[in-house]
């Protein structure tokens, strides 16, 4: 447990105007094939950069509605981008990312690279599961390989129910989520939202256990219930869980066999199977 103490990351939220300028821009339309809309939470291995040879295992990229994020062990920065047909793809300075003296040099190095090479991105192309980012001229700054997602890593998960004791639940004791609160499991480091806010932390996974250590980090004000709630999802990931997958989803259950967690894909509807 204090190994995975060490992995607790203090998010630094900046340019929160700029972000949420970006995202109503954003949201009256989508340009399939030019806006990464299609991409949308999906994950990649960095296997080419423009500048540099470095070794990228390790490296997982994540795309979802209005940021690019690498990360790599315990370490992550965040970019957010939008489309526009005057200006193309266009990517902004990183809006959150983890302490830099937590994470190892070579990887602060290929960040870096990463971050330069966002900068004279326009265009991406899409084929056979490679995903390759293009500058003005059309000639390529990096290369993506499509992530097999296995386990309860590299995924957007959707918290659709959780032990919260004194509710009303269902025959596993659990209760229905309220909201629509998510986690992803990336590189050691815990990202989404319980309810309200987001998370901040890290966790590990040996063979079919998971060790979560996290919070709620708050940039905003959230209602009672929502704090209530997050509140009530961060107490039920805590402790050594087990995981149990089927049919798509995972059941978390701790060390006396009560379920504690259902996790479905993000993508799922709210109106989607849960068992």
């Amino acid at each position: 447990m204090r190994v995975l103490k060490r992995v607790l990351i203090s998010f630094t939220v900046i340019c929160l105007l700029a972000v949420a300028s970006i995202a109503l821009d954003n949201s009256s339309r989508t340009w399939p094939g030019k806006d990464l809309s299609e991409l949308q939470d999906t994950f990649w291995h960095l296997t080419g950069l423009q500048g540099t040879h470095s070794d990228f295992s390790g490296v997982v990229i994540d795309i979802d509605r209005y940021g690019i994020t690498f990360s790599a062990p315990q370490y992550f920065r965040s970019f957010p981008f939008e489309y526009k047909p005057t200006t193309r793809l266009k990517f902004y300075p990183a809006s959150a990312y983890s302490d830099v003296t937590k994470s190892d040099r070579s990887q602060w190095q290929i960040a870096k690279q990463f971050e330069k090479g966002l900068y004279v991105i326009r265009f991406y192309d899409l084929h056979d599961g490679k995903l390759t980012f293009l500058a003005e001229d059309h000639h390529p700054i990096m290369v993506l390989q499509s992530l097999r997602q296995e386990g309860i890593e590299n995924r957007r998960w959707r918290i659709a129910k959780y032990r919260d004791d004194g509710e009303q639940t269902d025959d596993q004791g659990l209760v229905d989520a309220r909201g629509t609160p998510d986690i992803t499991f990336l590189n050691g480091l815990v990202f989404g939202s319980p309810s309200c806010g987001g998370w901040t932390g890290g966790y590990k996974v040996s063979a079919k256990q998971l060790t979560v250590v996290a919070d709620i980090i708050l940039a905003g004000f959230c209602t009672p219930e929502e704090g209530s709630e997050g509140r009530a999802i961060v107490k039920a990931f805590q402790g050594e869980l087990s995981i149990e997958e089927a049919e798509d989803q995972i059941l978390l259950r701790d060390n006396d066999g009560r379920a504690r967690v259902r996790l479905v894909p993000f993508s799922l509807p709210l109106s989607g199977p849960t068992k």
